[in-house]
């Protein structure tokens, strides 16, 4: 018999998923098809998810009262924020924690929205302390790419975790630390029925439409495309912001950011004219229809160190259904975008 692995999602499973939800679940599809004799659980913590049809993993629900006892019944526990009382009831156990994002920078771009002063001085000691306890108790660790396995190889250095030992054992350290961008897709990008020309009130048969493919966040810029949309000043385009709320992380959507962005629309008269905001969530199988449906997709943001260490996961739904984008400079894959002629980075 193969491992017995149980994959902790940390967001929302099912239909309605957001970035965590659909790696934990691609992870449980990954893992029990090229895992001879794996057997998988996928475990999240809301009670609306569905089985998948083909069987190949199985889906749970999470919680205080089970967490224990799904760990005692697995191998090996994968999570982007392990639940440290596991590893101390069961330190045999196999941990792999999936840092997906570069959280100390994110983590600081959250906190100046929802802290400040001394309160905001505690929430980053507390994030520090979260991620030192996340990297010591991990067996492996995954980062999305190099530069977030770079800042935490760094981070480990600091915390003592790289002895001589540890480095004789493997120079490139990849047996401890390495990196696994999201997937595409695995479907081909057929276009279905549609969801905005011709039905969503405001979009006309022959507009053009741009795409904001995700939320607002603190980190992002929506008021530069909103201010070069109202310079084009034109009726036949478009643009629809794509989510707000995101399911399962109070922290995130409809924030600051996003009440700014659509009073700047509001003020300018495009709110509902030109400029369209989704306010729910839209679901993980309908996300794909919006983007077959598009003209182009813009993503506009600040340059911080949330930039420089992000693996925008928004796009990865851009480049599977060969859509044309604009995005601002900085990250990993708008490098990606300028080499591989995907879109313009500007």
């Amino acid at each position: 018999m193969g491992p017995r692995i149980l994959i902790l999602a940390r967001g929302h499973l099912g239909s309605h998923m957001s970035a965590p939800g659909i790696r934990a679940t691609a992870q449980a599809r990954v893992l029990a098809e090229h895992v001879p004799g794996a057997r998988v659980t996928l475990a999240g913590p809301n009670e609306d998810y569905e089985q998948p049809a083909d069987g190949a993993y199985r889906v749970t629900r999470w919680s205080a009262r089970n967490l224990l006892q799904l760990t005692a019944a697995h191998d090996v526990v994968i999570s982007s924020m392990l639940p440290p009382h596991i590893a101390i009831f069961y330190p045999w156990k196999r941990y792999v924690v999936d840092l997906f994002s570069q959280y100390a920078m994110e983590w600081m771009e959250v906190g100046m929205q929802h802290y400040k002063g001394r309160h905001r001085d505690a929430w980053a000691e507390r994030t520090r302390a979260v991620l030192g306890m996340q990297l010591t108790l991990a067996d492996f660790i995954l980062t999305c790419n190099e530069r977030q396995r770079d800042s935490y190889i760094g981070m480990m250095t600091s915390l003592g975790l790289i002895s001589p030992r540890v480095y004789e054992a493997d120079p490139t350290l990849r047996r401890y630390i390495d990196s696994a961008p999201h997937g595409i897709r695995p479907e081909p990008p057929v276009p279905g029925k549609r969801v905005l020309r011709g039905v969503r009130p405001g979009f006309g048969e022959n507009d053009r439409i741009i795409l904001w493919n995700g939320g607002i966040i603190q980190w992002y810029d929506p008021a530069t495309l909103i201010e070069a949309l109202r310079l084009l000043n034109r009726d036949d385009v478009k643009l629809l912001f794509l989510g707000a709320s995101y399911p399962g992380i109070r922290e995130l959507g409809k924030g600051v950011r996003f009440q700014d962005a659509k009073a700047i629309a509001a003020r300018n008269g495009q709110l509902n004219r030109t400029i369209f905001f989704e306010e729910g969530w839209v679901s993980h199988e309908e996300a794909k229809q919006y983007v077959l449906e598009a003209d182009i997709s813009v993503c506009t943001y600040f340059d911080n160190m949330e930039t420089r260490y992000s693996h925008r996961t928004r796009f990865v739904d851009l480049i599977w259904g060969e859509l044309p984008f604009i995005c601002t400079h900085g990250d990993v894959l708008a490098e990606e975008v300028a080499q591989e002629g995907w879109g313009l980075v500007v």
